[in-house]
């Protein structure tokens, strides 16, 4: 497939700015934006590869979400159905964390860098442990799917939002719900 530059503001919690990541595609077409100049230098002390043209290769299908290392130095992305995770200077493939009984919509890594948190069709939003793959945590009472995700600085809470128009706020810790924005 082809390759395309995807910019990513605000992927991580810890960090503002904007990030690049090439990823493979199956388009035919082949898109490529570029970098604002005066992004050149932020991006290079996230993501040090992008100015040689370094692309991460393993999805698929299309990305459907990305997210980046709070340390920077890993690239998250899924193609709804499995998260593969690259090393962001070397381009290397590091793993595939499997995913199963939902399909991907949105992901997002903790700031301690230890938990995923996913979301999508089938299934309600679950926390991941970062070393093993498997899901640590549920927000059982979040219906519909999701497709927006976001995780506080201190790592303590989470925000949800999808198909039913509601942004919820949950308890890393708990699972519980603390708050409901319609």
């Amino acid at each position: 497939g082809d390759e395309f530059l995807v910019f990513m503001p605000g992927c991580s919690t810890q960090r503002a700015g904007e990030f690049a990541v090439h990823l493979t595609t199956l388009f035919r077409q082949h898109v490529r934006t570029v970098l604002p100049a005066e992004l050149e230098v932020a991006v290079a002390r996230f993501l040090p590869g992008h100015e040689s043209g370094l692309s991460l290769k393993g999805l698929p299908r299309s990305a459907v979400a990305v997210a980046l290392a709070p340390d920077g130095r890993q690239v998250f992305a899924t193609d709804g159905e499995n998260v593969r995770v690259w090393d962001a200077e070397q381009g290397a493939l590091l793993r595939t964390i499997a995913v199963r009984e939902v399909k991907l919509k949105a992901l997002v890594i903790a700031p301690d860098g230890a938990r995923l948190l996913w979301g999508g069709e089938g299934a309600p939003p679950q926390v991941i442990d970062m070393e093993t793959g498997r899901p640590i945590l549920s927000f059982q009472r979040h219906p519909g799917s999701v497709s927006a995700l976001a995780i506080t600085p201190d790592g303590r809470r989470a925000l949800a939002g999808g198909s039913d128009r509601v942004v919820r706020l949950w308890d890393l810790e708990t699972g519980q719900l603390v708050q409901s924005f319609t």
